[in-house]
């Protein structure tokens, strides 16, 4: 299974996968008479967070902006804007967010994070979705090449095989855009840096700041190039150099940040216990799956479609560079590769539906701008000797076929003036993370030289971005924004340290990985599950209502058989404790939910063995009723034999789905 074709940037990967409507996919001609570029209220694109009011706290609309720049009464675009307004007092310069990719969502992603971030206190944010993205008109998504990944999902195809299949996807999907009139050479970056002028200008903004993450650090060193003037500050956060080229740097990067990975877990003493010799298991592992690759399902949460996925080594090595990015993923990362090696495999299908089923990213946004900037290169000046065979293997057909499709992408490169080194006085704020597995620590190190008033920081426990995940990030980021021209307070990075979870943290429960993905498989079992406990629960009103019922007719009590009363009570607690431990499994799943809790794809933390003792309390008891229901066979009437026979039957298949799922004896593990 070839899963990913390109090195999307993307921030964080997500626990789940929105829904959206595709703008239309047209250029408007510019009114007459209309103002060129210019700011147009209108409805949010997204819900509304929840506690704002749509247009006290949350105002949306458009910004309509040339085409191209150079030809400002040509056919213009559409570019959806968001703006929180401050909750206190107002600064007067406002803070511009810019997603990454590129061919991201801006207000996809800020929308969920912004609302409770303390900048909302005294800042004005401002997202907006570049030109070609999700809610800007028109959004270059390519139907072709996400249809193309989810037919490659159950076929195991050579390097070669892929990229072909990936560049007739890719081809058609240009042709469709171009025959829709896009004009593909106008998605770049440097009318990208334009359109953020005129963001600032449409709302009559003298400065702002501007934040850009991986893909949004390139679009601000070309605004930094092109408007110095209109910036107060900037932010760079997971930073791509002018002068480099990623796409063909990423087995270094990936290279790198595996070396990061294994030695921070090798060289943390409890890491390093739970789970010895981490890097030959895995590399063991993805040999392993190479020779024998095993199908997974894959959930597609819009649709609820389910699709049989292969897995091979090749993918578990996507898996751990894709999963890299996430901060939040980070300290799960070992126990995700420990599970796999077990053949528990409900992770991995959980993040790769997440990856797989994107609908938010525009390829044709994403192709346009690269090719744009990096789509010329001299394959010979790059050496990947250095680089671990697993992560070289296919690189050289990986580099053919990318420059192959820029070429015939056809987008008008970049100026060479473009590739040069950002020379700039404009304060701007820098931050690593590292185990960023695609824009490494030297990446910011070297954008840094040629900028005169530079902060720059690096945090030893973050992936690809650390603002919003990383709470020392948010406090440098705020301190600087209150002062630009003055090196912020950066204390809280001393008590910063990556904490991996260890086996004796967590209780493995494969089951919570297919409950996420919302697994067809768990469909039977827990039908039975509930029918069973259905029935358990019968006993709690047959036995009173019997009792009723003789008390009501004046019908005498007489001495039932001991086995009858032990039966009884046997049958009260074993329905008793299983909904005591259903209730509780799933008050301690939603606590982790909220909390956004990753120990929520393996499993539960220790701190809820008491939960994971009651099965085995119920055994216990269901044991007790088998035995007393022979004990008083004679003596039942028939219908107490059915009765109790269906009870006791009940108890065993509610059991019996624990088993399955792995829950039974969780309590005793660890």
């Amino acid at each position: 299974m070839k899963i990913l074709r390109t090195l999307i940037l993307i921030t964080v990967l997500g626990l789940s996968v929105f829904g959206y409507a595709h703008p239309a996919l047209a250029q408007v001609p510019a009114p007459d008479g209309g103002q060129v570029p210019r700011f147009e209220p209108g409805d949010c694109p997204v819900p509304i967070p929840q506690g704002m009011v749509e247009g006290t706290d949350i105002t949306c609309g458009w910004l309509v902006v040339p085409e191209r720049y150079e030809e400002p009464e040509g056919n213009t675009l559409r570019l959806a804007v968001v703006i929180f307004h401050p909750a206190g007092t107002p600064e007067p310069d406002p803070i511009v967010f810019a997603q990454g990719g590129p061919g991201g969502s801006t207000i996809d992603y800020y929308t969920q994070v912004l609302p409770k971030s303390p900048l909302r206190e005294h800042f004005t944010l401002i997202l907006f979705d570049q030109r070609g993205t999700l809610y800007s008109q028109p959004f270059l998504f390519c139907e072709e090449i996400y249809q193309e990944g989810i037919d490659l999902l159950p076929v195991d195809v050579t390097a070669e095989e892929s990229e072909k299949r990936y560049y007739e996807a890719a081809m058609a999907c240009r042709e469709r855009l171009t025959r829709e009139g896009v004009n593909l050479s106008a998605f770049n970056s440097v009318e990208n840096a334009h359109d953020v002028n005129a963001l600032r200008e449409a709302l009559g903004y003298e400065k702002i700041h501007f934040y850009g993450v991986s893909y949004g650090t390139l679009l601000a060193q070309h605004l930094m190039r092109e408007h110095p003037e209109a910036l107060r500050s900037v932010i760079l956060d997971a930073v791509v150099p002018v002068q480099g080229n990623f796409n063909l740097e990423a087995p270094f990067a990936q290279n790198r940040a595996f070396n990061e990975f294994f030695s921070a877990c090798a060289n943390d003493a409890e890491c390093s216990q739970g789970y010895p010799n981490l890097e030959k298991r895995f590399f063991d592992l993805v040999e392993r799956l190479e020779k024998q690759p095993v199908t997974i399902t894959l959930k597609d949460d819009q649709s609820m479609q389910s699709y049989p996925a292969l897995l091979d080594g090749d993918s578990l090595v996507s898996l751990l560079f894709q999963t890299l990015y996430a901060t939040e993923l980070l300290p799960i990362l070992p126990a995700m590769i420990a599970e796999t090696e077990q053949g528990h495999y409900g992770l991995v299908e959980r993040i790769f539906s997440i990856i797989v089923f994107d609908r938010t990213m525009a390829y044709g946004m994403y192709h346009s701008v690269v090719c744009a900037e990096d789509g010329q290169a001299d394959l010979s000046r790059y050496d990947y000797s250095a680089v671990r065979p697993e992560l070289r293997k296919d690189v050289d057909v990986s580099n053919r076929a990318f420059l192959k499709l820029c070429q015939d992408w056809g987008v008008t490169a970049l100026d060479r003036e473009a590739e040069l080194p950002v020379t700039s006085d404009v304060p701007t704020l820098i931050f690593n993370g590292r185990f960023d597995p695609i824009t490494p620590p030297q990446y910011g190190e070297t954008v840094s030289r040629t900028l005169r008033r530079v902060y720059q920081f690096t945090f030893p426990n973050t992936g690809h971005g650390a603002f919003s995940s990383n709470d020392c990030a948010d406090q440098i980021m705020m301190e600087f924004l209150k002062d630009p021209n003055q090196a912020p307070d950066a204390s809280c990075l001393a008590d910063q340290r990556m904490d991996f979870v260890t086996p004796r943290e967590y209780i493995s429960l494969p089951v919570m990985g297919q409950v996420l993905n919302l697994d067809d498989r768990l469909t039977l079992p827990a039908g039975v599950l509930g029918v069973a406990g259905v029935f358990l629960l019968t006993l709690w009103v047959v036995y009173p209502l019997g009792w009723l019922v003789r008390r009501l007719r004046d019908v005498p009590f007489g001495m039932a058989p001991l086995s009858h009363y032990l039966a009884t009570a046997a049958g009260l607690m074993s329905g008793a404790l299983l909904w005591l431990f259903l209730a509780g499994w799933v008050t301690a799943f939603g606590v982790l939910v909220a909390n956004n809790n990753m120990l929520v794809l393996l499993g539960m933390p220790i701190t809820a063995r008491p939960i994971f003792i009651v099965p085995l309390l119920m055994l216990a008891v269901t044991v007790a009723l088998l035995a007393f229901i022979p004990a008083g066979w004679r003596r039942w009437r028939w219908w107490n034999k059915g009765y109790f026979v269906l009870l006791a039957l009940s108890a065993l298949a509610a059991l019996g789905v624990l088993g399955w799922w792995g829950v039974l004896f969780s309590g005793l593990a660890g």
